[in-house]
């Protein structure tokens, strides 16, 4: 069995992690675009919104980014 490409994990971080925002993109984005997402969902991850302010602030920051 060949070995799982680390590609597949991070893009279900991701997607899980937009999904929660009401966003998906598609598995075959790439390059820079593709980084400045990861780098959004993974700070996201680490601090979470506790508030409905701060959680429309990440809401639009993410529809900036995409």
């Amino acid at each position: 069995m060949a070995d799982r490409d680390p590609y597949v994990d991070r893009y279900r971080a991701v997607s899980e992690t937009l999904l929660d925002y009401g966003c998906m993109v598609t598995p075959y984005i790439l390059g820079g675009e593709w980084r400045v997402l990861q780098t959004f969902c993974e700070e996201v991850a680490r601090l979470p919104p506790t508030t409905n302010e701060e959680r429309s602030a990440v809401e639009a920051e993410l529809d900036a980014l995409v």
